[in-house]
């Protein structure tokens, strides 16, 4: 019995390890990210694969001073390669310090550009807040939150800049045009209403968390018991 109690927890503690490194293998996509995800990458101009990270734009262009940034205007993440970022190196010798082993060539995110992209317009969206990191996001996240002009609270998403951009046609966007992330208002995104009656779709009571923290907090409690069954056994 207590050599099945120690599988059990072994294959627990497994899962969440793999969970934990599992941003290493992910894509990086140009809406969503994930903002730190690794890939092993052969770049054109340079001798061998190097590690390349999922960053926003807006963290390019302020650890850079503005010489870097997403090739295209209108991602919000793209692939930052070690010997650009570490280095401001973009072609030639891979240092040992950015060198990788490839288990996959494939990368669907384009690599960094330096040429000066056109600066996004400024006109007036929902704002972030504390829990919305305006460069780190995370996208998905959500708030309720009592916004003025609006009778009830709502739910408030935190969306980045291009996806709020994309999917309002140019109508909406982060009030803000240096953050990368904003709180998109149910109310604004699905139905284009900028104050009035909260629908009951859209409507929250304060105090609710999200799915996105019910579900850390889940994995949190899954891998302490994993541990903690280790060390009791």
């Amino acid at each position: 019995m207590k050599m099945k109690t120690n599988i059990n927890a072994l294959c627990l503690l497994i899962i969440a390890l793999c969970y934990i490194n599992n941003t290493e293998a992910a894509t990086c996509s140009p809406y969503t990210g994930p903002n730190g995800a690794r890939q092993c990458v052969k770049i054109s101009g340079f001798t061998d694969y190097q590690w390349a990270t999922c960053r926003t734009d807006s963290y390019l262009k302020l650890t850079s001073g503005g010489t870097h940034h997403c090739r295209n205007q209108y991602h919000t993440y793209c692939l930052y390669q070690c010997m650009l970022e570490k280095y401001s190196r973009n072609s030639g010798l891979v240092y040992s310090s950015c060198r990788c082993t490839p288990v996959s060539t494939s990368s669907s995110s384009p690599p960094v550009s330096t040429s000066s992209p056109s600066p996004p317009a400024s006109t007036s969206s929902p704002d972030r807040t504390d829990q919305c990191n305006r460069y780190r996001g995370p996208s998905g996240a959500r708030q309720c939150t009592k916004f003025s002009g609006y009778t009830d609270y709502q739910w408030a998403t935190c969306r980045s800049d291009a996806y709020i951009r994309l999917t309002s046609g140019g109508t909406h966007h982060c009030r803000n045009r240096f953050h990368t992330y904003c709180l998109y208002q149910c109310m604004l995104e699905k139905y284009s209403k900028s104050s009035g009656f909260v629908l009951s779709s859209c409507r929250c009571t304060p105090g609710q968390n999200s799915a996105t923290q019910k579900e850390k907090y889940t994995f949190v409690f899954v891998v302490f018991v994993a541990i903690s069954s280790l060390l009791v056994s």
